[in-house]
């Protein structure tokens, strides 16, 4: 993964898009925050 960018990965492999269809993400594109309990 280049620097500056995450690599989006779905829990549904075979119905998700994300990045094994569109490849890394830069980070300029995300919005939100994960958050994990």
């Amino acid at each position: 993964v280049p620097k500056g960018h995450v690599w989006l990965q779905g829990d549904n492999s075979l119905r998700s898009q994300d990045s094994r269809h569109y490849g890394p993400v830069p980070f300029g594109l995300l919005q939100g925050r994960v958050w994990l309990r």
